[in-house]
């Protein structure tokens, strides 16, 4: 319902030239100050959405209009191989992180393919969920803050940042603990390059909430709010190991990942950390959330972006 939403919004800009869209009672959103209704998901996610989109109505015009299912199947069609190009792109980015850590080829190699065949990553290939293209956003970012040593390498990964805000903003749970990351490393003239990518994404989401909203804080997602009412333990037992959402279970790869935390966390205690800290801050907001399962799913799909990461362990 989160991606057929999206995918209107995108046919609406494409057709229309506006981001209202139709109400449909399965779609996530929220009514604008003008009576219109408006998907719910970020600027990010609409602008990955528009080519689809643009190949979805022409597809659905191959039939006559009376034949309304067939129609819709068509206009989706396109949309459903969106994720796999991401999902590649988190798989890339994880073996040149691993080549830049000074992994062998080999080792490189069997982390990617660990993620790419044992993870939940495969299934969300196929998937319309979104979290593919945070984690993808995710691993550009952190191979332009590890890999690139140049001035230009902080500032590609706050782009990267920007790009993982304007997906779902509650990737600000990335997009600090690899500022303290860049700073750490390269001081605060590449701490202030890095913060640009996620400035003018902070900036282009307020302006994209008024534009539909009239109100620059909301975002869409007030209207469905659940809060947080799960005790933290139950969360992340939940997330991590319960029978029906644990993230081992459905990528049994991690397993190998956290026999080898120890030895990457002594290899490399500045990139132990920030992987670290960024699955923990996952693990903590949604665990404490009632909807921490973020059911109609494969396995805990909010935290499909830092699977890859995890990876690295292995």
């Amino acid at each position: 319902a989160d991606a057929w939403s999206m995918l209107r919004s995108a046919e609406a800009v494409v057709t229309r030239g506006t981001l209202a869209i139709d109400f449909e009672p399965q779609m996530g959103g929220k009514h604008g100050a003008d009576g219109k209704f408006y998907a719910k998901y970020g600027p990010g996610v609409l602008a990955h959405m528009l080519v689809p989109a643009w190949l979805g109505t022409r597809l659905e015009k191959l039939l006559p209009e009376d034949r309304v299912d067939e129609r819709r199947v068509l206009m989706g069609l396109p949309a459903s191989f969106l994720n796999a190009p991401f999902a590649a792109l988190a798989c890339t980015m994880l073996y040149g992180v691993a080549l830049a850590l000074g992994y062998r080829a080999r080792a490189a190699l069997w982390c990617t393919l660990g993620l790419a065949f044992g993870t939940m990553l495969w299934p969300y290939a196929k998937h319309d969920a979104f979290e593919p293209q945070m984690a993808a956003a995710l691993m550009v970012a952190l191979y332009c803050a590890v890999a690139d040593g140049s001035a230009r390498g902080p500032l590609a990964a706050g782009f990267a940042c920007g790009w993982a805000l304007l997906v779902k903003p509650v990737a600000v749970l990335v997009a600090v603990p690899l500022a303290i990351y860049v700073w750490a490393r390269r001081g605060g003239g590449a701490l202030a390059s890095f913060a640009i990518g996620p400035a003018a994404a902070v900036l282009g989401l307020l302006g994209y909430n008024w534009l539909r909203f009239g109100n620059p804080l909301e975002t869409g997602y007030s209207a469905e709010v659940q809060g947080f009412a799960i005790p933290l333990w139950m969360g992340i037992y939940g997330l991590l190991l319960s029978a029906g959402k644990g993230v081992f279970w459905y990528s049994p790869a991690l397993f190998v990942a956290a026999v080898g935390a120890r030895e990457f966390a002594r290899r490399h205690p500045a990139e132990w950390a920030l992987i670290a800290s960024i699955c923990a801050l996952h693990v903590v907001f949604y665990g404490v959330q009632q909807n921490w399962d973020g059911d109609w799913c494969w396995g805990p799909r909010y935290l499909l972006p830092c699977v890859p990461l995890a990876m690295l362990c292995a």
